[in-house]
């Protein structure tokens, strides 16, 4: 093909770092969906006091 490639190696210590910053953004993004459950359900089932000044 006459083009040249990298090679790219990536150390055990690299791999396991990306693995656990993956999974606690997976965790980030679960509390989030979660709160935001929380939130509508909250909005649902109750309504907001209203007063008069």
């Amino acid at each position: 093909m006459g083009k040249t490639f990298k090679v790219h190696h990536i150390d055990d210590n690299t791999r396991i770092f990306i693995d656990k910053l993956s999974s606690l953004n997976a965790h980030y993004r679960t509390i989030g969906a979660e709160y935001d459950s929380v939130v509508k359900q909250i909005r649902q089932h109750f309504t907001e006091l209203r007063r008069n000044r």
